[in-house]
This record gives structure tokens, sequence and C-alpha cells, in this order.
């Protein structure tokens, strides 16, 4: 029944034994990199460094790790500042780098996102400020 809800499992890389374990297989209507589970699961696995570099993915690939979470960020740099994504998007992730900020056992790539992320959102903020004149 296409009203039920469906599982959408998010990770940043998943090889093709664990894909094998879970039956997940790509899907024909979909994007590269989205895996469906069968019917009867009502579940897909996206695997986020197999998504192609779109605009309709920038989101999920922001969740990625290492260079494929390096080049969302650019492109999101790229974005002119008119665009509102790109100003809710500073948003969403300066309050992801503040939660990450408070933890104390942050790995490498959390930290890199942090330092990565805290100029881009003073950015937006000096924006804000000075249309705010």
């Amino acid at each position: 029944n296409e009203a039920l809800p469906k599982l959408w499992i998010l990770t940043p890389t998943a090889s093709p034994t664990i894909l094998s374990r879970f039956s997940a297989m790509l899907e024909e209507n979909w994007l590269p990199g989205i895996y469906g589970m069968g019917e009867a699961f009502r579940s897909a696995i996206v695997v986020i460094h197999q998504l192609p570099q779109t605009p309709e993915t920038l989101w999920l690939r922001l969740l990625g790790r290492g260079r494929v979470q390096e080049q969302a960020i650019d492109e999101l740099e790229a974005l002119s500042p008119d665009i509102p994504l790109r100003s809710m998007t500073l948003n969403l992730l300066y309050h992801l780098e503040r939660t990450l900020a408070v933890r104390q056992d942050l790995d490498e790539g959390d930290r890199a996102l942090i330092m990565r992320l805290a100029p881009l959102y003073q950015q937006e903020q000096e924006k804000a400020f000075q249309q705010g004149e």
C-alpha cells in the first residue's frame, strides 16, 4: 500500500557485502545510491557517497563523510547569497555545529566539520546584520 510510510536508512558508505546482507537492490526508477529492500519491508538504504552531485541531493550529501561532505559544503558555499536554500541550510548546519561543539568525544571528522562551517555561518550572520541596518 503506497499510503504506508517508508523507512529510509541513511549511511555515509556501504560495501556491496553489507548491501547484499540486507538483500538491497538498486531500484530502477530511483537515483544511483538508493537501494530498495523489498516491497514488504517498505525500506530503502541511501548510500550517500553514491548519490549524484545534484542540487536535489545536496542536503543528504552534507551528511556524508570526507570528500563527499567537503564537496557538498563547497557547493553550498558557491551558492548565491540570495538563494534561500543557502541561508536555511547554513542555519541548520550552525545548530548542528553548536550541538557538536559541546560534545567531548568529537572525532577528527566532526572537528573538521566545525572548523569548516564556523566561517560560513559567520559570513551569513554578517550579511543578515548588514541587511538589517
